[in-house]
């Protein structure tokens, strides 16, 4: 099964509307199925990533990519069926996005030098658009306003979206426009937005690294990434009053469901400031 992968990758790009990245990740998932099985056992897969330890968010993710895989195999009969189809998914917790807090997003914001004016507006758009990595690398020069000061973004599943550009966003963003335009040059002329200094296109393990550096710079102790600034972009939001729907469409998620999520962070900080500074203490009732 392993010989229609490639026939599969043109089917994520083309037809589903994946980036390069995102493909690569399912067909690496598909690919360590085969690896470990050899014959395709479900079973024998499934007890190994057990006993690696992987999360449920892991498994469901990694199944869900095989399912998908089988699905397409199916459709075009090159299968009689899919046996990832009865497969259930493994129980996961809900857990509570991490996000920053205003300050440590300002430590995290002026870490970058003067010359590092790459890594000053990635880290402005990431905070400030609540932009995943996929959307930011991809995005191309006219995909931005600068008139109406808006972002087009092509999203999950090719669903396009328009996030706002702030003030610092637009200004480090021009400021960078204006030394790439002086200084880099493309190295097989794309109209990408964002270039490294070298003229290549960027990649998430380049955003990655950039985050990391940037974080241990500013002494944050926390594991930051980009979802890190996404969920902080969105949190911020509803502190200061963004309705959810607002939210749910900054962030383009399709379920209202997913944004919820943020409202149990504000709520849980909520409850925690009104103990820590509400004054009447129990002691005053004896």
């Amino acid at each position: 099964m392993i010989k229609y992968i490639e026939l599969y990758k043109q089917h994520l790009i083309v037809e589903k509307g994946l980036s390069l990245n995102t493909a690569a990740s399912y067909l690496s998932d598909i690919r360590q199925f085969f690896k470990i099985t050899n014959n395709g056992d479900i079973e024998v897969y499934l007890n190994h990533l057990n006993k690696k330890d992987y999360t449920a968010t892991s498994i469901n993710r990694k199944t869900t990519a095989l399912r998908n895989y089988y699905n397409f195999l199916f459709r075009y009969k090159y299968i009689d069926s899919n046996p990832f189809l009865h497969i259930d998914r493994a129980k996961e917790e809900k857990s509570v996005p991490d996000f920053l807090t205003i300050s440590e997003v300002k430590r995290l914001l002026d870490s970058p030098r003067e010359d590092e004016i790459l890594d000053r507006v990635i880290l402005e758009m990431l905070y400030g658009g609540g932009f995943r990595v996929s959307e930011l690398v991809n995005l191309k020069l006219n995909d931005v306003n600068f008139t109406k000061r808006m972002v087009k973004c092509k999203g999950k599943g090719n669903k396009q979206r328009y996030v706002p550009l702030g003030d610092f966003a637009l200004h480090y963003l021009n400021e960078y426009l204006v030394f790439k335009s002086n200084n880099i040059k493309s190295k097989n002329n794309t109209t990408n937005l964002f270039l490294t200094n070298k003229g290549r296109l960027l990649n998430r393990q380049y955003v990655h690294s950039l985050i990391k550096k940037h974080a241990a710079r500013a002494n944050i102790q926390k594991n930051v990434s980009a979802h890190t600034l996404r969920h902080s972009f969105a949190t911020h939001l509803l502190d200061n009053g963004a309705n959810l729907r607002e939210v749910q469409m900054l962030l383009g998620h399709e379920d209202i469901k997913t944004t919820q999520i943020y409202t149990h962070i504000t709520t849980k900080r909520l409850v925690k400031d009104y103990d820590r500074y509400f004054t009447r203490k129990e002691e005053e009732h004896v």
